[in-house]
C-alpha cells in the first residue's frame, strides 16, 4: 500500500506525463497546486501536491525521460532497427542532432518510429557525427550490427558515416545516401497527386 507521500509523488508524475502528452506549456503548471487544492479541499494529496515549471522540467528530464528510454531499449533488444538522424543549428549556435529509431514492436505488432535522443556538439563533421552515433548505440547497448539501415540527409558528409556503420552490420537495406527527406517528400508528392485526381474526378467535391 502506498504511503501518502508516495501518492503525492504519483500524482505529480501523472500530471507531468499529462503535460508531455498534451504539449501543455511548463508555465501552465506554476499555479495548478492552488487550483487542485481549491477543487479538492478535503484531499490530503492535493494539499501536499507541488508543481512548478522548474520542478516539471526536472521530473521530465531526470525521472520520466530515463525510465521511458530504458523501456524503449528493452523493446528494441534483439531486433534489427533503422536509425534516423538529422542535424540543425539551435538558438545557442550549436548543432543539435535528433536521433530516432524505427523498429517492429512485438507489443503493438506495428512498425514504430520513436525518439531516441538529442545530441549537442559544435561542428557537424562526418567523423564527429559518426562518433556520436556509435557512442550513443554503445551507451544504450544497442549493437551496431543490428542497424538495418540509416536514414539521413546530406549525401556527402553522411556517405562516410553510413559506410562505416554499415561495415559492421548485416543485411543492410541500401536506399541511397540522402533518403530521410527524399523518401518523405516523394511520399508527400505522391499523396498530393493522388488526392488531386481523386477530388478532380469526384462529382460532389
Amino acid at each position: 500500500m502506498l504511503s501518502q507521500n508516495d501518492c503525492r509523488v504519483k500524482a505529480e508524475l501523472i500530471w507531468a506525463m499529462n503535460v508531455a502528452v498534451h504539449n501543455y506549456s511548463f508555465a501552465s503548471c506554476d499555479n495548478n497546486a492552488d487550483i487542485f487544492q481549491a477543487m479538492f479541499p478535503d484531499s490530503a494529496i492535493a494539499k501536499h501536491y507541488a508543481m512548478r515549471s522548474s520542478k516539471l522540467s526536472y521530473i521530465l528530464t531526470h525521472a520520466l525521460g530515463p525510465y521511458f528510454l530504458r523501456q524503449l531499449v528493452k523493446e528494441i533488444e534483439g531486433k534489427y532497427f533503422t536509425i534516423h538522424f538529422d542535424e540543425t543549428v539551435t538558438a545557442q549556435m550549436k548543432k543539435q542532432m535528433d536521433v530516432l529509431v524505427r523498429f517492429f514492436s512485438s507489443r503493438t505488432s506495428t512498425v514504430q518510429v520513436r525518439f531516441l535522443k538529442s545530441v549537442l556538439f559544435g561542428h557537424a563533421f562526418a567523423e564527429q557525427v559518426n562518433d556520436e552515433l556509435v557512442n550513443l548505440l554503445l551507451e544504450l547497448k544497442l549493437p551496431v550490427k543490428h542497424v538495418l539501415s540509416l536514414s539521413a540527409d546530406g549525401p556527402y558528409a553522411n556517405k562516410s558515416i553510413k559506410q562505416k556503420m554499415e561495415a559492421g552490420g548485416k543485411g543492410h537495406v541500401n536506399v541511397g545516401f540522402c533518403n530521410l527527406h527524399v523518401v518523405h517528400n516523394s511520399f508527400r508528392k505522391g499523396l498530393c497527386i493522388g488526392l488531386f485526381y481523386f477530388l478532380k474526378k469526384l462529382a460532389a467535391r
